[in-house]
């Protein structure tokens, strides 16, 4: 999802991958030239190589720190980040844990919200029921799983649900000679609750 957003709204993904959305192993060929060219290199060592594998790629994470990296070291997060350093892409990494303070899901919560109200700048953006944005997606890691986050719902009840695309759901159409009124509400299969996301204490976020 964010290689297709860099394909069709930035000059870099065009000129990357010119044939349009790349395949597994000619992203494989990507993280490998980015090993070569110095880009978190760590990352063959760790992995021996991923090349015509069928290794994880995972975590799309770009910037990480040197205290992070010791805590919690992962070949998988050392192959974003040379893949993401090697494409110039300008982008942020976060890591949200749970605190005494707030939980790491409000805390996730209350930075993609914030993400998506920068993009708000008229005054009467703020009223509109539907805002669309320019924004890249972001991708969301939890453990053992990532999402790819393409909006925020606020109900009238100020109640908040992200709405995503996961890779680990089947959508269905709905056919259209269903009467309007049996029609289910198209956005259910996208939200994600935040009561689902309470028993993991840690995310990221990209």
């Amino acid at each position: 999802m964010l290689i297709s957003h860099l394909i069709l709204a930035t000059e870099t993904g065009p000129r990357t991958f010119p044939d349009g959305v790349p395949s597994i192993f000619q992203l494989q060929d990507q993280i490998e030239a980015a090993w070569d060219h110095g880009y978190n290199s760590r990352g063959r060592d760790e992995t021996g190589g991923i090349r015509g594998t069928r290794k994880f790629i995972g975590t799309q994470e770009v910037r990480v720190t040197a205290e992070d990296c010791l805590q919690r070291p992962r070949a998988n997060r050392a192959q974003a980040q040379a893949l993401f350093s090697y494409l110039k892409v300008n982008c942020s990494a976060l890591r949200y844990q749970d605190s005494r303070e707030i939980s790491a899901v409000d805390q996730v919560f209350d930075a993609i919200e914030s993400y998506y109200q920068c993009s708000l700048t008229k005054p009467e953006d703020a009223r509109n029921k539907v805002q669309c944005t320019m924004l890249a997606p972001i991708y969301f890691q939890r453990p053992g799983h990532s999402l790819t986050v393409i909006g925020l719902q606020k109900t009238m009840h100020n109640e908040r649900h992200l709405l995503v695309f996961n890779p680990g759901h089947r959508y269905k159409d709905t056919p259209p000679s269903l009467p309007q009124r049996q029609r289910p509400d198209v956005l259910e299969p996208y939200r994600l609750r935040a009561e689902s996301l309470r028993k993991y204490s840690e995310f990221e976020l990209l």
